[in-house]
């Protein structure tokens, strides 16, 4: 006598009971020695059966009552199974691993329906779209602020961030001497240097940092705008005031 029968046997018995004004008790010890006694050991249940037991009921409009019940009676064993393995056993690892409906669930399914037929995507291949969509989703393209921003000094060309930083730089090679290397900007040394003739005050470090502050005030490097894909357009204020201050004064 196989689960579902047993299970089926059961139901009756319960209907008997009820019928003739009885109110059925259990004794788990007897309920499990009876099974004992009719080889029926409950063993684990894998989540494919578990999948498999669901899907019984998506073709339950064109099921007669007799379907209907033994699907019933199915998934009722499913349940006691798994609730009987996860009461007297540690379940593994295994068991919470994501779920592919295989040749089991799809031998139950069609031993229990009539029609059968596969209705959709198994839930693995819906786990698998779902994840893609996801990810897709959240996918955001990393595009570099445009590099507007001109040294004067240089021939480098910057975006907002790097500008900021490199006039920032001017400052510790007022004291250098010596050749410039290829390639690297010199900054100003010289107290007759044409950027400086709107600072005439102090030393030429006290003059350069006057210069570096007066540029740096126009420049947001933090801003949200000066990373956008358009740029902020600060570069055309900083290059109008570079201008200026190179017009003799």
């Amino acid at each position: 006598m196989n689960s579902d029968l047993i299970a089926a046997a059961q139901q009756l018995q319960l209907m008997d009971a009820s019928d003739e004004g009885e109110s059925p008790g259990f004794d788990a010890t007897c309920v499990r020695t009876h099974l004992n006694s009719l080889g029926v050991v409950p063993s684990v249940v894998s989540v494919d059966e578990l999948y498999g037991a669901l899907a019984l009921s998506q073709n339950v409009d064109s099921m007669d009552i007799h379907q209907m019940l033994r699907v019933m009676l199915v998934q009722n064993d499913v349940l006691i199974r798994d609730a009987i393995w996860r009461r007297s056993s540690i379940p593994s690892a295994q068991q919470f691993q994501s779920p592919s409906v295989t040749s089991t669930s799809s031998s139950l399914l069609s031993s229990l329906t009539t029609s059968g037929g596969s209705s959709g995507s198994t839930p693995q291949s819906v786990h698998s779209r779902g994840e893609s969509s996801a990810s897709s989703s959240f996918q955001r393209l990393k595009i570099a602020p445009p590099k507007n921003f001109r040294c004067p000094l240089c021939p480098s060309v910057m975006n907002e961030k790097d500008f900021d930083r490199h006039i920032l730089a001017w400052l510790s090679k007022v004291h250098k001497v010596g050749p410039v290397k290829s390639g690297h900007c010199p900054g100003i040394r010289d107290a007759d240097h044409e950027l400086l003739q709107r600072f005439p005050h102090g030393s030429v470090a006290d003059r350069v940092g006057s210069l570096v502050a007066d540029i740096r005030s126009l420049v947001r490097p933090g801003a949200y705008d000066s990373m956008s894909s358009s740029g902020s357009g600060r570069d055309v204020v900083v290059a109008a005031r570079f201008a200026e201050l190179m017009t003799p004064h």
